[in-house]
C-alpha cells in the first residue's frame, strides 16, 4: 500500500450543494446567513506524488475550494479532469479555469466523444488557454493517468445528455467511483463484479428513499434509493457491504444527520458514507 498515490474525497452532496440554493430549511438558512458551505458537491481528487500529478473526477461549482483542498496534498495545481457526465454540477466548475479565474492550461479532459463535444461548446463560451487537450475514452477503456495509476471507464444508465461513466481507478489497490446513475438493477452483474474487485466503491446515494420529494415526480430524477440498495444487497457478506460508501446526497437525505435513525440503519447493515477529506491509498 503506497502513500505516494491515493484518492481524496472533495465533496459528498448532490449538484445543488448544501446549503441548497433557495432552501427554506432553517438550518440551511443559517449557513447562508453565515456565508458558509457545509458540504461541497461530489468530487474525487487523485494524486500521484511520485510524478507530481493531480486529477479531479468532475469539475464542480465548488472547484476553488476543492482545488485548494487538493493543493494540501499535491504541489501540482491540476493535471486533468475525468468527467462522469455533463450535468451542471459535474462540469459547471470548468469556468473557474478560464481566463477570468485560474487561467489554467496544460491539462487533459477525459470523457466520451459525445460528452467532449458538449464540453467544447461550454469552453467556446469562455476564454480558455489553447493548450487544454481532450482525451476521448470509450466504455471499457483502460487509460493511464500516470505510470502508477490507470482508470477504466464504465458506462452506467443516467438521464444526462451524452454518456454517463463511472471510473475504476487502479494502482496497487482499486477504487470505484460512481456518483450518478439511475439504478443498479440494469447493470447489477457489472456492479457486483466491480464491487468484488475494488477496495472501496463510492456509489450514488442521492436519496434515502423515494418519498423525499413529495412535490415532484421521483421518476423525473431517477437515482437508486439507499433503502432499496440495502434491501437488494442484504445477502452480500459483511466484507463486500463495508466497501460501499454512498455519496452525492441530496439536501433532503436524512443521512446528512448522523444522529438520524436512517444513519443508524445504514451502519447496522454494514454500509458507509463517503466523508469529505477521507484519503484512500491506491
Amino acid at each position: 500500500m503506497s502513500k505516494d498515490f491515493f484518492s481524496i474525497v472533495l465533496g459528498t452532496v448532490q449538484d445543488g450543494g448544501y446549503p441548497h440554493i433557495g432552501s427554506s430549511n432553517p438550518e440551511q438558512k443559517e449557513y447562508f446567513q453565515e456565508s458558509k458551505i457545509k458540504e461541497k458537491i461530489t468530487s474525487l481528487g487523485i494524486v500521484d506524488k511520485i510524478e507530481n500529478k493531480s486529477f479531479l473526477i468532475d469539475a464542480t461549482p465548488h472547484l476553488p475550494y476543492q482545488l485548494n483542498q487538493l493543493s494540501e496534498h499535491s504541489s501540482n495545481p491540476l493535471s486533468g479532469i475525468l468527467v462522469t457526465h455533463v450535468h451542471w454540477g459535474h462540469i459547471g466548475g470548468l469556468g473557474w479555469l478560464s481566463r477570468e479565474g485560474l487561467n489554467h492550461g496544460r491539462f487533459k479532459i477525459f470523457s466520451s466523444y459525445e460528452n467532449i463535444s458538449i464540453i467544447r461548446k461550454y469552453c467556446d463560451i469562455f476564454e480558455f488557454k489553447t493548450n487544454i487537450s481532450f482525451e476521448k475514452v470509450k466504455e471499457g477503456n483502460i487509460f493511464n493517468l500516470t505510470e502508477n495509476i490507470t482508470a477504466t471507464a464504465v458506462k452506467v444508465p443516467h438521464r444526462a445528455k451524452g454518456d454517463t461513466f463511472g471510473y475504476v481507478l487502479s494502482g496497487n489497490r482499486k477504487i470505484g467511483y460512481f456518483p450518478d446513475c439511475d439504478n443498479i438493477t440494469s447493470w447489477k452483474d457489472d456492479f457486483l463484479n466491480i464491487l468484488q474487485e475494488v477496495d472501496v466503491f463510492y456509489l450514488d446515494g442521492t436519496f434515502w428513499n423515494k418519498a423525499e420529494l413529495p412535490n415532484r415526480k421521483i421518476e423525473s430524477v431517477p437515482h437508486p434509493s439507499i433503502e432499496d440498495v440495502i434491501e437488494d444487497l442484504k445477502d452480500l457478506n459483511q466484507g463486500l457491504k463495508s466497501k460501499l460508501k454512498f455519496t452525492h446526497l441530496n439536501q433532503t437525505n436524512p443521512l446528512l444527520n448522523k444522529s438520524s435513525i436512517e444513519f443508524k440503519k445504514l451502519r447496522e447493515n454494514h454500509f458507509n458514507l463517503a466523508e469529505d477529506g477521507e484519503v484512500v491509498p491506491l
